[in-house]
């Protein structure tokens, strides 16, 4: 399970991944951990159930200036980047029918953690909280580990509530594809808008 706060940060395709690892300059132990993702994402995630929790913000930011905290790293996805990033992000799905998007509008019922810009990741036997660095104004860590199952269990009941609300929606394939394709001239057009090339 993953609730994603700042950019959707999987399954970015094999190119995005390379235009990142030039633009970061990244170390030879960078470009190690993100061949291990690679092979997560290609190997666990286009087989496994999995589930992403996205609130309706993080995915408009998303679309508008391409930020992600991907790894350790900030990062600004150009417009073609991101536009290959949704089209694979659809591909995977269709590979995996048991990939789910749950996506979390705004609502008075969950206005105390909508902006908080920390993203949840678990295996449901522990997790870990990964905070928006932009929002960071001392020393503190972006990375919590969270090692009690009892707390990842209360997290776990915690998304389990907001997936009870009316302002949440879980989308298979055919729901993410056709909904890409009923607004792909709006997104396209929102993404050139904001092009960080």
């Amino acid at each position: 399970f993953f609730f994603l706060t700042n950019g959707f940060d999987f399954l970015l395709p094999s190119q995005s991944i390379d235009d990142f690892l030039k633009e970061i300059h990244a170390s030879p132990r960078v470009i190690r951990q993100i061949s291990h993702l690679r092979i997560m994402w290609e190997e666990l995630l286009s087989r496994v159930n999995v589930e992403f929790m996205l609130p309706t913000t993080s995915i408009i930011r998303y679309i508008e200036t391409g930020y992600m905290f991907f790894t350790d790293a900030e990062y600004r996805m150009k417009a073609e980047d991101r536009k290959s990033h949704i089209k694979n992000i659809i591909y995977t799905m269709k590979k995996n029918p048991h990939i789910v998007m749950g996506v979390l509008q705004s609502s008075t019922e969950t206005a105390e953690y909508y902006e908080s810009n920390l993203s949840f990741y678990s295996n449901f036997s522990s997790a870990f909280l990964k905070k928006n660095p932009q929002y960071i104004t001392n020393e503190a860590s972006p990375f919590y580990i969270v090692s009690s199952q009892k707390l990842v269990s209360i997290f776990h009941v915690f998304f389990n509530e907001l997936k009870q609300l009316p302002t949440y929606h879980q989308y298979t394939y055919t729901e993410v594809h056709d909904k890409y394709e009923k607004y792909k001239n709006f997104i396209e057009r929102t993404i050139d808008l904001h092009n960080h090339t």
